[in-house]
């Protein structure tokens, strides 16, 4: 029997069972030897009990708001990278090939009869380094979901008949892709990886790929062999949630999945390719000018970096990301705000694997350009550089870590669960990127101070080594001279101008940057006030008079150190014309930015605000965590002074009307 190296939550993060720091998550490891099953309890060094080298389990119990919807999710560690380069898409094409049948349920649409009979969802998605398959049914139909589910990774039919069919699927979602900004950027990165590099291929698959380039014969065989080298129970992990024993879980996951084969192969070697090196080509460091399909006008930096996952405790991508992105006062944003010149901001690494592998990684910035904006694309370049030069000069800050890795622990420790399907796919990528005692944590927590590695990131920021993309609608297509060959984008690249790069490279940082004050509303007193004897039904009508109303109920249900404020502004203008409800709108996007610049919304957990049409309201939802309602009173004291501002002298006209714009955008 195939050795299984199982580890088994003794619980999830749910309303009761909230541990008091990360530091008591405990879970225990199982190890599966020859039908007998040895628990082993974890220590908190992590070290553990391990056995084989077959699929890693992971099951758990959800919170009863799951309404008895379980899920299972397997990943492979293989994906487009491992795409041969005479059969681009072969990953992908995989994924879908692999699920048409099996010899135990050999109908080919056997498994889609029993979803639709059964409500169950069934998702499957190849990424550059791993392909996930994920489905989430009925808790009384686990067992012979899971077995149907095993089936495809045990005996897979892969008959010609399917091939052909899957191909028309991947051809079809493909052609869905083709209007996609994101993925047309995507691969027009991946043309400015060095030759040769894994991350040159195309990675979704058509039929030039999969029918006109290739025999049928061969591709029947080199997707058979694809198969058999890559998806080895060694290399698979495996996450299974619904409110069941773990005993049972248990059993069901040995049950089904002990006899997926296992070949002991290594994974691809990509080790040559690590590194900072991997875009070091002529074409990556240059100027590009695309126009987008949607209407935006933007422009994106992105460096690269050598892969970042074994840093996960630190994250200093993100730690320099978060100071980038900030929208306090003496952040980049605000000085652009103030110019009128960008509204927008985002900064950091993606989620998916051609951002960040085992490989690079790749660190972006973008910003949302007004139109002055676009015509002063050279200051706000001098900005950026400016305010990493910034960056540089002070170097690691320990209180901005300490900060944000207390924001993190706080949201972690009362974080609301996800769905069971997001759930366990998210875990069973997870345990291929961190060891079992961070299964859960990994993504999530900053466990560990590592200035050298943060100022390592922030040098990796270099103007000599940056790319641009600038997006613009109204750029003519017609006087761009190239075209990615794949998704059809046109384009145009030019070398920046060597002057822009001396001087980014020589900028001192303006006397507006600072770094981010420190937060006063973050808080490690959790006491809840004490529950009275009778609570009532429904909120109750603690004031009034001629202009206000405020309700008010404590929650005797969950018991969390929350505050959940919702501010019902009401106006008789929302509803008066489409003119003066597209500006109350523009107006809460305005005091949302405004109070992001008095680092009020960015030091409250949930902050935002909402504009809601159908009740003539203008809403502010607040969640506060804290200790007492401390900051309470600060925080309804400076909404209500921005809004008695703007009662008294209007809002910044200009910022308004530029706000009203990206609205207008965005409804077309």
């Amino acid at each position: 029997m195939l050795d299984i190296y199982l580890s088994v939550l003794k619980y999830l993060v749910v309303p009761s069972l909230y541990p008091a720091s990360a530091a008591e998550l405990s879970y225990e490891i199982v190890s599966h030897e020859k039908g007998i099953v040895i628990k082993g309890k974890e220590s908190k060094d992590g070290g553990n009990e391990e056995s084989g080298h077959g699929i890693k389990n992971l099951t758990g119990k959800p919170s009863k708001e799951e309404k008895k919807r379980a899920a299972c999710a397997l990943s492979v560690k293989v994906g487009s990278f491992s795409d041969p380069l005479k059969i681009q898409g072969m990953a992908h094409f995989l994924e879908h090939v692999v699920l048409m049948g099996s010899e135990k349920y050999p109908q080919e649409n056997d498994f889609d009869e029993f979803i639709k009979k059964n409500s169950i969802t069934e998702n499957g998605y190849t990424d550059w380094e791993h392909t996930t398959f994920s489905l989430e049914v009925r808790e009384n139909y686990l067992l012979p979901a899971m077995d149907r589910f095993a089936q495809f990774f045990i005996s897979p039919l892969m008959e010609k008949s399917a091939i052909t069919k899957e191909r028309e699927t991947v051809e079809s979602e493909f052609k869905m892709a083709l209007p996609s900004d994101f993925y047309r950027k995507e691969q027009l990165f991946c043309s400015c990886a060095k030759t040769n590099h894994p991350a040159t291929k195309f990675s979704w698959g058509n039929l030039i790929t999969l029918k006109d380039n290739i025999e049928e014969e061969t591709l029947y065989s080199e997707l058979h062999k694809f198969k058999d080298r890559h998806y080895s129970a060694h290399r698979m992990t495996l996450a299974v949630q619904a409110r069941l024993s773990l005993d049972e879980l248990e059993k069901y996951v040995i049950d089904c999945f002990s006899s997926v084969p296992v070949n002991h192969l290594s994974c691809d070697d990509f080790s040559e390719f690590k590194g900072k090196d991997s875009f070091i080509n002529p074409n990556f460091c240059k100027l590009y000018k695309v126009k987008p399909i949607k209407d935006t006008c933007q422009v994106e930096l992105t460096w690269i970096m050598p892969s970042l996952h074994h840093l996960y405790k630190t994250k200093p991508h993100k730690i320099v990301s978060w100071i980038i992105r900030h929208e306090g006062e003496g952040s980049l944003i605000n000085y652009l705000r103030q110019k009128l010149w960008c509204l927008h901001i985002l900064s950091g690494i993606n989620g998916g694997d051609f951002e960040h592998n085992s490989m690079y990684s790749l660190l972006g910035l973008s910003l949302i350009l007004t139109d002055d904006g676009f015509k002063h694309l050279k200051d706000v370049l001098e900005a950026v550089f400016s305010y990493i030069s910034l960056l540089r000069r002070v170097g690691p800050n320990k209180r901005l870590f300490d900060e944000i890795q207390k924001t993190k622990d706080i949201s972690f420790r009362f974080m609301t669960e996800q769905d069971t399907i997001d759930n366990v796919t998210t875990l069973c990528v997870n345990m291929h990127l961190y060891p079992s005692k961070d299964f859960l944590t990994g993504e999530n927590l900053y466990s560990l101070y590592d200035p050298e590695s943060i100022k390592q990131c922030m040098e990796d920021l270099s103007p000599e080594k940056v790319n641009i993309i600038l997006f613009d609608r109204k750029f003519n297509e017609e006087d761009f001279d190239q075209v990615e060959p794949w998704f059809q984008t046109k384009y145009s690249s030019e070398d920046i101008p060597k002057e822009w790069v001396s001087r980014w490279k020589e900028i001192e940082p303006f006397e507006e940057f600072h770094l981010p004050e420190p937060n006063e509303f973050i808080t490690d007193d959790f006491t809840l006030i004490d529950l009275p004897a009778d609570v009532p039904s429904y909120p109750t009508k603690i004031y009034h008079d001629e202009k206000t109303e405020i309700w008010y109920r404590m929650d005797p249900k969950f018991r969390l150190p929350e505050c959940y404020i919702y501010l019902l502004l009401q106006t008789p203008y929302a509803t008066e014309s489409p003119k003066s409800h597209e500006g109350e709108g523009s107006l809460i996007n305005y005091l949302r930015q405004k109070l992001w610049c008095l680092h009020i919304l960015s030091g409250i957990n949930g902050g935002d605000f909402e504009h809601n049409s159908m009740y003539s309201l203008l809403g502010l939802s607040l969640i506060l965590t804290d200790d007492g309602f401390k900051h309470l009173k600060d925080v309804l004291e400076a909404v209500f002074s921005y809004i008695s501002l703007l009662r008294r002298v209007g809002p910044n006209k200009r910022l308004f009307d530029e706000i009203q714009k990206t609205k207008d955008i965005s409804f077309r």
